[in-house]
């Protein structure tokens, strides 16, 4: 699969990245290749080295037509506001900065390359019994240890780490630590003498009720699992609400209402598909925005609480998610909804009280791009 990412992309990204703490991998920027889920099949970006200015001014000499994405200049998205406000400033700078950084991206990369792959063979001597041994993770540069750390816990517990995590855990691998526990999202490492040990939460280690429900419209209550599902294929008649909520079609907190308009006719496509509810599988992606990003992932980036993530329905098709709460839809499965709109899937998900554990403080003010 080739994408037309350019390298006006990747400094966007790698600003984006660095302005949210990533580390070195998001500071790699867009990779000029990698492998999809199949061994044979890959994304390859061919364009990545050449800027946006020059694949314009080719496209014109060739008279070559392309498309210009609505939503560009709406400086609401961050990444849109990167693009219009601060990459201008940066080339007051610096002339063509997105050459400049494309060669500190690949240089990014290259070292992230190779600390990994030492990472993995400090693992690999230092991992007995799903324990980590710390006289083994004592001496090698931090860097390394962290590396093997990150890893090694959010494998066990599905739950990302922030710095402060990794810090603290470090301190245990440390000769004579006074410190014998840390908490980490969704558990407990523990140092027993010669090695460190991950062990759940109390709450955690049930988990939410796996579910894996049949699609059908309508609305259903599901009291054991705490949410109401309401599914509209039949939407002609609700246009003028559709346009009306174009603009604010994410509502965040307990309800969450979404209107698409699907590819084809609404209903013979719902008739046509295995669709089904189920809640996260540990290794679920959405093809978001180009990419095929881990939903555990972006639910963390969206801000979406923890106590949520795990038992949200997800709406797929066979093994594929095409929908997921807060999130939207994966790339190419609904249109969105216009002012020639007359047909939609209109999902509404409400979380029942009994089982919502959040407040509308737990939600951050960045998610209205969903």
């Amino acid at each position: 699969l080739l994408t037309a990412h350019n390298a006006d992309d990747n400094l966007e990204t790698m600003l984006f990245h660095s302005i949210r703490g990533c580390a070195t991998g998001g500071l790699g920027g867009i990779a000029p290749a990698r492998p999809l889920d199949h061994p044979m099949h890959w994304v390859v970006r061919p364009l990545l080295a050449c800027s946006k200015e020059d694949i314009v001014t080719a496209c014109r000499e060739l008279g070559l037509s392309y498309v210009t994405d609505s939503t560009n200049e709406d400086t609401a998205y961050t990444r849109n506001f990167l693009r219009t406000r601060v990459l201008p400033a940066l080339a007051q700078v610096t002339p063509h900065p997105e050459q400049q950084v494309t060669r500190v991206s690949e240089t990014l990369r290259e070292d992230d390359e190779c600390l990994g792959f030492y990472a993995e063979v400090l693992m690999n001597e230092a991992l007995t019994n799903q324990k980590l041994r710390r006289s083994v993770l004592a001496t090698p540069h931090p860097a390394l240890t962290k590396r093997v750390l990150r890893r090694w816990v959010e494998e066990l517990s599905g739950q990302p780490l922030a710095y402060c995590h990794l810090e603290a855990l470090l301190s245990l691998c440390a000769p004579g630590a006074t410190s014998k526990q840390v908490c980490v999202p969704g558990g407990i490492v523990s140092a027993e003498r010669e090695l460190l040990s991950f062990q759940k939460e109390a709450g955690a280690i049930q988990g939410p009720k796996a579910f894996d429900l049949p699609f059908a419209t309508g609305e259903f209550d599901y009291l054991e699992l705490g949410f109401r599902i309401c599914a509209n294929a039949e939407c002609e008649e609700q246009h003028q609400i559709i346009t009306k909520n174009d603009k604010n079609v994410y509502k965040p907190f307990i309800r969450d209402t979404l209107m698409f308009d699907t590819i084809v006719e609404c209903s013979a496509w719902l008739e046509g598909r295995a669709l089904h509810w189920r809640n996260r599988d540990a290794g679920d992606t959405l093809l978001w925005h180009g990419i095929n990003r881990k939903l555990r992932k972006l639910q963390n980036e969206l801000g979406i609480p923890a106590s949520l993530r795990d038992r949200l329905p997800l709406l797929c098709d066979g093994d594929t998610v095409i929908w997921a709460p807060f999130c939207g839809a994966r790339d190419g499965a609904f249109a969105p909804v216009t002012s020639s709109t007359r047909h939609a899937l209109c999902l509404n998900i409400e979380i029942l009280p009994q089982a919502a554990d959040h407040t509308k403080e737990d939600f951050d003010n960045d998610q209205s791009h969903s």
